[in-house]
């Protein structure tokens, strides 16, 4: 399974780039929570 991340780099640095170089360069992970549920109609 293959996960795109949209990161708004604006927001991270007036510098586009740099902003992304460095926000890519500072994370070594990311974890993700799902709360599900399931619905069994029978």
């Amino acid at each position: 399974m293959m996960f795109t991340w949209l990161v708004p780099t604006y927001t991270l640095l007036s510098d586009e780039k740099d902003g992304l170089n460095r926000f890519v360069a500072s994370v070594t992970d990311i974890q993700l929570f799902l709360r599900t549920y399931s619905n069994s109609e029978n």
